[in-house]
C-alpha cells in the first residue's frame, strides 16, 4: 500500500455515506444515500468525545439550549450496536447508483447557494431530510409539483423517480431500534378542521412508511406536539422545528432523525494538536487538529482535490471529506468535476496516510423553499392544485430545516429535522402599502390637473386636532 500525507488544512466539504449506494466492493467507495434527516435555530451541537470538538466557525446563536449530550467513547456500547463492521460487499443497481449522485448533487447545490464566497460560515444542509418530506407529499401532489419534487431532488437532466427514493428510505429505516447508528422517524401532521380526501392516508402509510396524527395545528397545543415529535426523534438535540401556531396551517410534514456512532479507526486524542487552518475568506486560525498517522484509509487525490473516506463502527457508514490541494476553495467550487464524484466516493482506493483533520462542530436553521423554487418547484408552488391530492385549496409555504453535527476523535454525533409546512388558501392575497419611510404628496384637481399642494415628508409629524 502507499503512504501518502494528506493535511486537511483548508476549506473542506463532507458528505455521510452508507452502503448500498456504491460502485465498489467495500464500504470504503460507498456513495451518500438517503439518509432518514426554520424557524428557531438549532440547539447547541453535542460533544462525540470526553474531549470537545473545536467549531470551525461560530454557529448560529441558539433560541433553546439542549439537553448535556452523551459522549460516543470507544467504549461506549451505543456505537453501532448490532450493526455490520469490517469489509463488507453490498450489491447496488442502477437506482441506486443513480441515488447517490441525485443526492450529492442536491447537498452541493444547495451548499453552493447557502455559503457564498469568501464566506467562513460552516453550512450543513440534510438531503434525506428533504428527500422523506418531499417524496411523501409527492404521493398527493398534481403533475407539476409532482415533475418539480423529482427534478430538485435529481436534477435537470435526470429527475429522481420518487417511488425509488421512498424505497431506499424505507430500507435505510429497516433496522430494529436500537440496532444501528441511524434513527430516524416520519410523521404527516394534519389539522383536525381539515379532512383529508379518501384514501391518501393510508397510501402515505403503505408507500412511504408515514402515519398521519391529526391535532391543532393552529393552536399551541398543535405546535407542542410537532416539536416534541422531533424532540424525541433527534434525542433532545433539536427541540423545535416550529415557532408559533400559523392560522392557515393545515399539515406539517416531517422528518427527523438522530445518528450516533464511533469511527472504526478513531484517533488518538493525545495527538490532537493546534494547527494551521485557512478559511474561506483567507483568514488564518490555529485550530485543535486531529492526526491518524500510518492507518490504511480510502482516499484519491485528483486535480487540486483531495477525498478520503472514513468508515464507522458500522460499516455501512462513512463520512466522505473533500478538501483542495492548492488555495481554499468556496462552496460553489465543489460542485464541479471532479469534486461531486469524489464525494460520492468513486474511485477512492485504500492507502496507508498521514491524516490531520479538525474536529469541528455545527448548527444551521433555515427555510430551504426559495431556494427548491428556483432549484425546478416553482411551477408546482404556483399551481393551484399542486397539493390536491391530500385537499383541496392547500399549498406549500415553508420547508423549514435544523442540522446539527459534532465530529471528534471518537466519533460523530448528527440530528437533523425537515418540516414541509403547508397552509390553507386564505383568498387572494391584498397588495401591502407601507408609508413607513420618507414620501412625497401632491394634493390635486383632477379635473385641470392643477397641484394644490405638494410637499416631502422626511418624518411626520401628527397634525394638531
Amino acid at each position: 500500500m502507499n503512504r501518502t500525507s494528506l493535511w486537511l488544512a483548508g476549506a473542506l466539504l463532507i458528505a455521510g455515506t452508507s452502503a448500498g449506494l456504491s460502485d465498489d466492493a467495500t464500504p470504503a467507495a460507498a456513495a451518500p444515500p438517503p439518509a432518514g434527516a426554520p424557524a428557531p435555530a438549532a440547539a447547541p451541537a453535542p460533544s462525540v468525545a470526553a474531549t470537545p470538538a473545536p467549531a470551525a466557525n461560530a454557529p448560529a446563536p441558539a433560541t433553546t439550549a439542549a439537553p448535556p449530550a452523551t459522549t460516543a467513547a470507544a467504549s461506549d456500547p451505543g456505537c453501532a450496536a448490532g450493526g455490520p463492521s469490517g469489509s463488507v460487499a453490498w450489491p447496488i443497481g442502477a437506482a441506486e447508483k443513480a441515488i447517490g449522485a441525485s443526492q450529492t448533487g442536491l447537498a452541493l447545490g444547495l451548499l453552493a447557494k447557502l455559503s457564498p464566497a469568501g464566506s467562513a460560515e460552516t453550512v450543513t444542509v440534510s438531503p434525506t431530510g428533504l428527500t422523506a418530506v418531499l417524496t411523501a407529499l409527492e404521493l398527493g401532489a398534481d403533475e407539476p409539483m409532482r415533475k418539480g419534487i423529482e427534478k430538485v431532488l435529481g436534477g435537470e437532466k435526470t429527475p429522481a423517480k420518487a417511488a425509488d427514493l421512498r424505497r431506499a428510505l424505507r430500507r435505510l429505516g429497516a433496522d430494529k431500534p436500537g440496532t444501528g447508528p441511524l434513527a430516524a422517524a416520519d410523521a404527516l401532521f394534519v389539522d383536525e378542521g381539515l379532512g383529508l380526501k379518501p384514501g391518501i392516508a393510508e397510501t402515505l402509510l403503505a408507500e412511504a412508511g408515514v402515519p398521519v396524527r391529526s391535532v391543532a395545528l393552529t393552536t399551541d397545543a398543535g405546535v407542542k406536539a410537532v416539536n416534541g415529535f422531533v424532540s424525541d426523534a433527534t434525542k433532545g438535540l433539536i427541540p423545535t422545528i416550529l415557532d408559533t401556531p400559523g392560522a392557515n396551517t393545515a399539515m406539517v410534514a416531517v422528518n427527523a432523525f438522530h445518528f450516533r456512532d464511533c469511527w472504526a479507526v478513531p484517533f488518538d486524542p493525545a495527538d490532537t494538536r493546534p494547527m494551521p487552518f485557512t478559511g474561506g475568506d483567507g483568514k488564518k486560525a490555529e485550530v485543535p487538529t486531529m492526526r491518524l498517522d500510518g492507518k490504511p484509509v480510502a482516499m484519491k487525490v485528483q486535480g487540486r482535490f483531495a477525498a478520503v473516506e472514513l468508515p464507522y463502527r458500522d460499516a455501512r457508514y462513512a463520512m466522505t471529506l473533500v478538501t483542495t490541494t492548492d488555495a481554499p476553495a468556496d462552496a460553489a467550487a465543489f460542485a464541479k468535476a471532479p469534486a461531486p464524484a469524489l464525494l460520492a466516493g468513486e474511485g477512492l482506493a485504500e492507502a496507508e496516510i498521514e491524516l490531520s483533520l479538525p474536529g469541528f462542530s455545527a448548527e444551521n436553521s433555515r427555510d430551504l423553499l426559495p431556494l427548491l423554487k428556483q432549484a425546478g418547484l416553482g411551477a408546482g408552488l404556483a399551481s393551484p392544485k399542486g397539493l390536491a391530492g391530500f385537499a383541496d385549496g392547500l399549498s406549500l409555504s415553508a420547508m423549514l430545516q435544523k442540522t446539527v453535527v459534532a465530529v471528534d476523535e471518537a466519533g460523530t454525533v448528527a440530528a437533523g429535522a425537515t418540516a414541509a409546512v403547508v397552509t390553507r388558501s386564505a383568498g387572494p392575497r391584498l397588495p401591502r402599502v407601507t408609508f413607513d419611510k420618507p414620501f412625497v404628496f401632491a394634493l390635486r384637481h383632477k379635473p385641470t390637473g392643477l397641484v394644490v399642494m405638494a410637499g416631502y415628508v422626511g418624518l411626520p409629524k401628527a397634525a394638531a386636532k
